[in-house]
């Protein structure tokens, strides 16, 4: 599939900004981010993502890597692996340059620890005119009902 024909190209290149965090269970936080879609000539996007805080240390906070696939223009998946030992398999829509995704399968090894996670939603806005990619991700766990988590805008770097 050709770059420029692809259903996700607005999605291409390498965005880098600062979010904000909350969860029932923790403090709130802020934290900075940067977030590739890089193509591959066979047509998936390779997903990485990466975030520290915001202060002189840059501490790391997270990351995860992955693959998204579009198997026809309005669908996509994820499959994301993280090494807190959680991989996700996300599905969802691409409508305009909007994309949401929710779990449909979760793995975890054996040291991952509890309260599991068992469920993440995902969407990605992106606005071509301003060049920036808005980022919300919502997670459950067995303690902790579907709860929005994280929130960022970042501005395309390359």
């Amino acid at each position: 599939m050709a770059e420029q024909s692809h259903p996700l190209n607005f999605l291409f290149g390498t965005w880098k900004g600062t979010g904000k965090g909350v969860y029932p269970t923790i403090s709130p936080f802020e934290y900075e981010e940067e977030i590739s879609f890089t193509p591959s000539p066979k047509g998936f996007l390779i997903y990485s993502q990466r975030s520290w805080t915001l202060d002189e240390v840059k501490k790391p906070l997270h990351v995860e890597t992955g693959y998204v696939r579009v198997p026809n223009p309005k669908k996509v998946e994820m499959v994301i692996s993280q090494p807190t030992g959680v991989v996700s398999v996300e599905e969802g829509t691409i409508d305009g340059t909007v994309i949401q995704v929710e779990t449909i399968s979760l793995a975890r090894t054996s040291s991952a620890k509890a309260p599991y996670v068992t469920q993440f939603v995902r969407r990605f806005q992106v606005n071509v005119e301003e060049s920036t990619l808005h980022s919300t991700m919502g997670m459950a766990t067995e303690a902790t009902d579907l709860t929005q988590h994280l929130e960022s805008t970042l501005k395309r770097i390359d």
